[in-house]
């Protein structure tokens, strides 16, 4: 399971793209030592039956992945969720407490980045992907935003944190603190 993540973090998509937002700097070097963290033992990554086969989660309580899939077989939606799983990590191992709507906001851009440099031609060919999921529609507005403007104002992430302010599974945690304590 860990090479599920190893081999992911290391595909040209995930060190394609730079932004901060807030306090938070996301570049090519942000996955090196989630990586080698991994490769170490100090994160271990677990297939879990209890998640839905589309859905990663990161513990940093516990340095830990778990995985709702055993396989990506180049699909770039499962791929763009350990992305995003993996901001968590690199904030975990950097020991970086910030708030719930900077972290996840932080992990959402990254996801829909991902997410573009993986499917790029596509995109520039006109087409534009249909999200179901209200948080990740808003998310991808602010990650096109951030191609040309990688520095993300709290103006432009205005409607990823509505969004997230409205999405139940952040409703009353947003200015809540991710306590990443290291791994």
């Amino acid at each position: 399971m860990k090479d599920l993540v190893i081999d992911t973090l290391g595909l040209p998509g995930a060190t394609k793209f730079t932004f901060s937002i807030g306090a938070i700097k996301v570049g090519p070097g942000t996955f090196g030592p989630v990586i080698q963290a991994i490769k170490d033992g100090k994160i271990t990554v677990e297939f879990s039956n209890k998640l839905p086969a589309n859905i990663a989660v990161y513990s940093y309580k516990h340095n830990r992945y778990r995985l709702g899939f055993q396989a990506v077989s180049g699909n770039a939606d499962k791929e763009a969720v350990i992305v995003h799983e993996s901001v968590h990590a690199a904030l975990d191992i950097l020991a970086t407490p910030v708030t719930v709507k900077l972290s996840e906001s932080a992990a959402y851009i990254a996801q829909c980045l991902y997410y573009y440099y993986s499917n790029q031609s596509a995109f520039q060919g006109g087409q534009k992907p249909s999200f179901a999921n209200k948080t990740l529609a808003a998310a991808w507005t602010v990650a096109m935003g951030a191609l040309t403007t990688p520095d993300v104002t709290d103006s432009a992430a205005a409607p990823l944190y509505a969004a997230l302010a409205a999405d139940p599974l952040y409703q009353g945690r947003l200015n809540k603190t991710d306590a990443f304590d290291g791994v």
